[in-house]
């Protein structure tokens, strides 16, 4: 109701001059957290603290991506301890799409620092974005800021293996550890970009399936209805290409298990074996970073 709206403003702006404080150790604020709640909410109650903290550093932080920055790294301890699980971090990317609804820019500058700062990981970004992001929008259109989250994350991935097999990085001098971080990364690489083509696939089929009876007895919205789905379809195919074409030397290394997880829909079959016709007639320099 109206009484914990003004509430919820009251401890929002009590917590905004903590953050803000330069001064205030992170325990304080994390201490100030445990005593403050709503009379509807018990105090620590994680997804209150979560959406409260949250909301506060993405306002305290919207003077600069630096600030935002010098904020993850002050709070780290406090964040990372309320992003513990998946969908406590795609509750956080969805605060940042609310809040920067109107700036896709910035959208993507803040998702990309919660990647840089391992606040999220690559595959909650990639599912986020592909996923629960995009729906939330109601199909308006796959926009650039979910492509860049995408193309971001993978990236990540793909410079986070190539860190570790470089003989520069001196993590021991048997190699079992190296070997070890090696074979997680290329778990890891190997199902960012099987997640991404499975998610296109299912986008496209979404898309191509629906809209028999959207709109009733109206013939004009139908009409306007299958023109806009058409479009996004046109639009996800396009991002689908531009994302294979990117990370080519990724779709070579997974080429066989890319087209098993495409292969529920036509469309986006046909597209891989566009990219593997790519791959077979053009020299493909396993030494180019793809990013």
């Amino acid at each position: 109701g109206g009484e914990e709206k003004v509430k919820v403003t009251e401890l929002a702006l009590g917590l905004i001059d903590l953050i803000e404080d330069r001064d205030r150790r992170a325990a304080v604020v994390s201490h100030w957290l445990d005593q403050h709640a709503l009379p509807s909410v018990e105090p620590g109650d994680p997804q209150f603290r979560l959406n409260l903290f949250f909301s506060c550093i993405l306002q305290s932080g919207r003077k600069s991506p630096t600030h935002f920055v010098s904020l993850l790294a002050r709070h780290r301890d406090e964040i990372k301890s309320l992003v513990n699980n998946p969908k406590a971090a795609t509750r956080v990317m969805q605060l940042c799409a609310e809040f920067h609804r109107d700036d896709e820019g910035r959208l993507v500058t803040v998702v990309g620092k919660l990647l840089n700062n391992a606040i999220i990981h690559p595959t909650q970004a990639v599912e986020w974005a592909l996923g629960e992001g995009y729906r939330r929008e109601g199909r308006r259109r796959w926009t650039f800021s979910y492509y860049e989250i995408l193309r971001h994350a993978t990236q990540r991935t793909v410079q986070r293996r190539r860190m570790i097999a470089s003989k520069d990085i001196g993590i021991d001098d048997n190699g079992k550890q190296r070997n070890g971080l090696l074979k997680f990364a290329e778990r890891q690489q190997k199902q960012i970009i099987l997640l991404a083509f499975k998610r296109f696939a299912e986008m496209l089929t979404e898309l191509e399936g629906e809209g028999e009876n959207v709109g009733g007895d109206d013939a004009e919205n139908h009409e306007n209805v299958a023109l806009a789905r058409k479009e996004e379809r046109r639009h996800v195919l396009g991002r689908m290409r531009e994302y294979g074409r990117r990370f080519i030397l990724l779709v070579k290394s997974y080429f066989s298990a890319i087209q098993d997880v495409v292969a529920t829909n036509p469309t986006a079959a046909e597209e891989v074996a566009r990219l593997g016709k790519l791959i077979s007639t053009s020299t493909v320099d396993d030494n180019v970073d793809p990013s």
